[in-house]
């Protein structure tokens, strides 16, 4: 008897330290990795539609990347912060949520952080999230303003007070605003870096 309480105590304590070797390591999928490819120092300069006299830029202040560490698992993340000479502020979070799928949420910033956008990409295929009440779209070619751009994701949040869509371009960023004000801001020129 005691030989068996030690022999299940040794497999139990072998398959303890053999959980620690095997944890799970979640990597952000290369592609949406791509729609936030920018780094520190990135500049977009929008103009409104209805006056090319009213501006917005919007600068990246800080970009973070990294792993949140988990007893069973690990997770990549970015978190981008930008500023906007418009008083808005920006966070931009994408997660590896599994081994297939990153999520990306936005929020934009008034009185508090409001929640803007959510949509993800799972083994490689861009989509909206389901329940979320988002609407996504994925358009493989957009012209905004004369300007043709590939792989642009529409995003139409449901509970956003401040935006009606967000067209965000694959290896630029936002490229087209439409505000529940009414106005519309379109991507004039930007820097990447």
């Amino acid at each position: 008897m005691r030989r068996l309480i030690l022999v299940l105590s040794l497999s139990g304590l072998i398959w303890m330290t053999s959980c620690d070797k095997s944890q799970k390591h979640f990597k952000i999928d290369a592609l949406m990795r791509s729609y936030f490819s920018f780094g520190n120092g990135s500049t977009w300069t929008y103009y409104s539609l209805s006056d090319s006299a009213d501006k917005e830029q919007i600068v990246v202040q800080d970009r973070t990347e990294g792993k949140m560490v988990w007893d069973a698992f690990d997770q990549e993340f970015i978190q981008v912060d930008l500023a906007s000479d418009k008083d808005s502020i920006y966070k931009l979070r994408v997660i590896a949520d599994d081994q297939n799928t990153s999520r990306a949420v936005m929020f934009v910033k008034d009185t508090f952080f409001k929640h803007t956008m959510d949509w993800s990409c799972a083994s490689g295929i861009l989509s909206g999230i389901k329940g979320s009440g988002d609407s996504f779209t994925l358009h493989p070619s957009m012209t905004i303003a004369g300007k043709t751009y590939a792989n642009v994701v529409e995003l139409k949040p449901l509970h956003s007070v401040v935006y009606r869509k967000i067209f965000l371009a694959q290896n630029i960023g936002i490229v087209r605003k439409e505000l529940l004000s009414g106005k519309t801001y379109v991507l004039k020129s930007y820097s990447v870096q």
